[in-house]
C-alpha cells in the first residue's frame, strides 16, 4: 500500500508563502512566488503542464502549483514530518474514500506514525550510533542531545 518512490507525474510545490505571478514567455511557462517579504521564488514549469493556480492567488508553503503527485519528501523538505504526516492520511483516505470505505483516520495515524518513526543515521558524529544504521527518532534525538550537551 505504502511506498517511498518518487511518483510520476510531479506537481510542483510552493516553498514559501507568497501570492502567484504566471509569466508565460514563448514556449516557457514560470510561476513566481512572491512573499509580502524578502525574496521571490522562481519555478520553471514545463509548458505543457496544467496549473493548480492563478494569477494573484495566495498560496502557503507546500501547496501544489501544478496537477499531479506530490514527492512526500518534497512535503518533509518544506513543511517537516508533522506535514508529511498529514499528506499521507489525507491521500490514503481520499482513496479508501473512492471506494466507498469509511475509515477512522486513527488507524492510518498510527500506521504512518510507525513508518515514519525510524531515521537512517548519515554521519554518527559524536554519538554511538553507526553509520548507515536506523535509529528509532526518540533514541536519534536523545543522543543527538547529550552529543551536544
Amino acid at each position: 500500500i505504502f511506498e517511498a518512490r518518487k511518483p510520476k507525474g510531479l506537481a510542483v510545490i510552493a516553498e514559501i508563502d507568497g501570492r502567484v505571478e504566471i509569466d508565460e514567455t514563448g514556449k516557457r511557462k514560470e510561476i513566481i512566488v512572491a512573499p509580502n517579504e524578502g525574496e521571490k521564488q522562481v519555478y520553471a514549469i514545463a509548458y505543457n503542464s496544467r496549473l493548480r493556480v492563478k494569477q494573484g492567488q495566495m498560496v502557503k508553503a507546500g501547496d501544489a502549483l501544478t496537477q499531479g503527485s506530490i514527492n512526500p519528501h518534497d512535503i518533509v523538505r518544506v513543511k517537516g514530518i508533522g506535514g508529511v504526516q498529514e499528506y499521507i492520511v489525507k491521500e490514503v483516505q481520499r482513496v479508501y474514500r473512492l471506494q466507498g470505505v469509511d475509515v477512522n483516520d486513527k488507524h492510518i495515524e498510527v500506521i504512518v506514525r510507525q513508518m515514519l518513526s525510524k531515521v537512517k543515521v548519515e554521519d554518527p558524529g559524536d554519538t554511538d550510533l553507526l553509520p548507515g544504521g536506523y535509529e528509532d527518532v526518540l533514541t536519534f534525538e536523545k543522543c543527538n542531545d547529550e552529543a551536544i550537551a
